[in-house]
């Protein structure tokens, strides 16, 4: 299972849409709710001349993430899954670990996926 953790960045999700293309992992899981990252994201989002027509008004950056990756890749949307209530990092893994158990996703092995803060 590949988890994506909320941020900002766009590149990262594209990278994680890719490993999941390539087969890396069975299933995604794209994490974040509204926190410190979200206005940066939509702000991205907005700047992004292929992005038009992603609606970010109230959405969580899961969803977000989600409707940027769908709108620039076609995977099966089946594999893909959101976490939408965190607002934290800490708040992430919590709320992670309940949709894991509650959509009784099997992992063998999970693989965390978050581009470094640039410097």
């Amino acid at each position: 299972m590949l988890i994506l953790l909320g941020n900002s960045d766009m590149q990262s999700a594209m990278l994680a849409w890719q490993a999941l293309a390539d087969q890396l992992a069975d299933n995604l899981l794209i994490c974040g709710g509204k926190g410190h990252s979200t206005s940066f994201l939509v702000e991205n989002v907005q700047q992004g001349d292929s992005l038009s027509g992603i609606r970010t008004d109230d959405k969580s950056e899961a969803e977000i993430l989600y409707q940027v990756l769908r709108k620039n890749f076609s995977n099966n949307p089946e594999k893909v899954f959101l976490e939408t209530p965190s607002t934290n990092c800490g708040s992430n893994a919590h709320e992670t670990l309940c949709v894991v158990k509650q959509k009784a996703l099997k992992h063998s092995l999970v693989i965390l996926f978050r581009m470094p803060p640039c410097n």
